[in-house]
């Protein structure tokens, strides 16, 4: 395996479902000053950099797994 899926944000597989920049309802922020890459940052990029030590010539493909929430 040379190749590796990684969603951007949640999956839709089970809640919570969370985009990088969650904001209530007809609020914006065009500065992106409240995004953020936390729960990523605990949860799924340690195991991204176990995979690298694992095979340091894995490859991520990082897309979105559905548009965000309007």
């Amino acid at each position: 395996m040379n190749l590796m899926r990684i969603c951007i944000g949640t999956p839709t597989s089970r809640p919570p479902w969370y985009s990088y920049c969650d904001l209530p309802p007809g609020e914006t922020d065009p500065e992106l000053r409240r995004f953020s890459i936390e729960r990523d940052a605990r949860y799924i990029l340690p195991v991204l950099q176990l995979a690298r030590r694992k095979n340091p010539d894995l490859l991520f493909f990082a897309s979105p797994w559905s548009p965000p929430g309007g």
